[in-house]
């Protein structure tokens, strides 16, 4: 009887078009109409949005057709299904019949699609509800019309939606107080044979966090064994924008390790379902290994606007420290190490802006001139990372002046910017010298300006105040948050700052990067260490990765 009612209302969408069409000669459409039901996926009591899109629709001034669907396997009604967008302005009758598993549509209008771009004609939000595998859909009764008495050849492509296994989302275990569920979801998958487990996260807990929390994280914790191989969380397009309008980072919590992802890498992703993965990969040197994947709208991100912090749970072997432990990004047979890598709490944190396998390391220098000295700690953590290196074997100078084009070198290997094929752009400045193709960079990014007169003066001692610009300047060219931990004091020599360096050296005093010496002073014009320098790079690091 529905089918029937909708059949008339059909017919009276026709009578009106003929009542209401101006004939004319009609534009050919530059391409066959397709009718396109796009694919989704979503695990089981979870929902996705799927479009229906009109290709090569230029010329079409009315359409109809059914869409049959697994009704036993997804649920739609009415209410969830809405008129497209680009057809805002047509006559459109649809009926959803979810008893049998049918949706019927048709439209008109008196002057159809003026352009051959692609038109949503309707989204529909199933609600996945059967046993996991990919339905597809049928597609039938398709007519379309060029005008009343045109029939157009107007054909069909359908998609699949693909409901995922082990995406069961329970309640929270009776320990945790009713109280928690407001500042943090916690998802508690089922682990499948191949130790895989992934849950997917509803929008409504999303809202509530957001609404609700206080730390500027929506926090996940995903509640599994620590034998579990890889962990899966998947997100839908609404809750990624959510995120992304919060200004909150989001954070997930597993035992094989911690992801999070700042404000910038959720606005990349934005308006896309989003599937985060973190897996074991095979152990390199006997020490843990981690692939990281993200997925968004099906399609893997290699490169991020934004930065993803990884944490590895990691026990340290008696024989290491904290500062030679680093973390490697395996790019083929290549080892390409992260120097935004410290320790902290038990665990190997850094942050990192592609997706990648990343493997711990160990990589001591030993170099012989710093034992005992009051920076062996420092100079250890930039070693490792071959942010620095010695001016010989096995020795470091620690107390050797720092050259400007040493602490320009240093932030390059920081950056880990492409540095081939620039041009130094000073006249002092040779191309065949270590430090040129990283003044280079630096010249043309904005960190550092020369002395004068088209000049650099690498070889210069770089002094202090010197030293806090271009460490400023790199922070904020590589987007480093300079958190304030310190109450802004005044030095005792301060009239002797240049005024071009007082800003940069109040930032870096506030976050706690960089400190004055003795009797209150900064000492602007005096020059800076090897070692004095080794800290003040450990420090940023330190606060950029917490």
């Amino acid at each position: 009887m529905k089918k029937r009612s909708l059949l008339i209302a059909c017919s009276l969408i026709l009578s009106l078009m003929v009542q209401s069409i101006v004939f004319a000669e009609p534009a050919p459409a530059s391409a066959q109409p397709e009718l396109e039901v796009k694919s989704a996926r979503a695990y089981a009591g979870n929902t996705s949005t799927v479009d229906i899109v009109l290709n090569h629709p230029k010329g079409l001034q009315t359409f109809e057709f059914q869409l049959e669907y697994d009704h036993a396997a997804l649920e739609l009604s009415n209410e969830t299904a809405v008129k497209g967008k680009d057809v805002a302005d047509w006559l459109y009758q649809y009926k959803v019949d979810p008893v049998h598993g049918t949706v019927r549509v048709a439209a008109v209008n008196s002057t159809g699609f003026q352009t051959d771009e692609s038109a949503v004609i309707m989204s529909m939000t199933f609600k996945a509800k059967g046993t996991a595998g990919i339905k597809t859909y049928i597609i039938t009764d398709l007519k379309g019309f060029i005008d009343i008495h045109t029939p157009a050849d107007i054909t069909s492509k359908t998609g699949t939606f693909e409901i995922m296994s082990s995406g069961v989302i329970m309640n929270p275990t009776p320990e945790e107080p009713t109280d928690k569920l407001k500042e943090k979801i916690i998802l508690h998958p089922i682990v499948d044979s191949n130790g895989h487990a992934a849950a997917s996260v509803d929008d409504k807990d999303i809202a509530a966090v957001i609404l609700n929390d206080k730390s500027g994280s929506v926090t996940i914790k995903v509640d599994v064994p620590t034998s579990a191989a890889s962990v899966e969380v998947g997100f839908g397009k609404t809750s990624v924008d959510r995120m992304a309008a919060s200004d909150k980072k989001l954070v997930i919590h597993t035992p094989i390790g911690d992801i999070a992802l700042d404000k910038a890498m959720l606005t990349q992703v934005g308006g896309k379902d989003l599937v985060i993965k973190i897996e074991k990969a095979a152990d390199v040197d006997h020490k843990p290994a981690r692939t990281l994947t993200i997925v968004a709208d099906g399609k893997p991100i290699a490169v991020f606007n934004g930065v993803i912090k990884i944490s590895i749970p990691y026990v340290e072997e008696t024989t290491e420290t904290s500062e030679n432990i680093v973390v490697y990004r395996l790019d083929g047979n290549k080892k390409v190490i992260i120097p935004q890598t410290i320790v902290i709490d038990g665990k190997v944190v850094f942050v990192t802006q592609q997706a990648s396998t990343f493997a711990i390391g160990y990589n001591p220098k030993g170099f012989t001139d710093s034992t005992g000295h009051w920076a062996k700690n420092d100079i250890d953590f930039v070693t490792a990372r071959e942010l620095f290196l010695g001016v010989a074997d096995r020795t470091f100078a620690p107390n050797k002046t720092m050259t400007r084009g040493m602490l320009i070198t240093v932030l390059g290997r920081l950056d880990k910017s492409e540095t081939d094929g620039q041009t130094p752009g000073f006249t002092d400045v040779h191309t065949g010298k270590y430090y040129a193709p990283y003044i280079a960079w630096a010249n043309d990014n904005g960190i550092v300006k020369g002395t004068g007169n088209g000049r650099f003066a690498p070889e210069k001692a770089v002094t202090r105040e010197e030293m806090a610009l271009m460490i400023a300047s790199y922070a904020k060219y590589s987007k480093m948050t300079l958190v304030q931990t310190s109450v802004e004091r005044k030095f005792a020599d301060e009239a002797e700052i240049s005024s071009w360096a007082l800003p940069a050296i109040k930032a870096m005093q506030t976050s706690g990067v960089l400190t004055g010496k003795p009797d209150n002073k900064f000492d602007p014009k005096g020059t800076a260490t090897r070692a004095e320098i080794a800290k003040v790079i450990r420090m940023m690091i330190d606060q950029t990765v917490q």
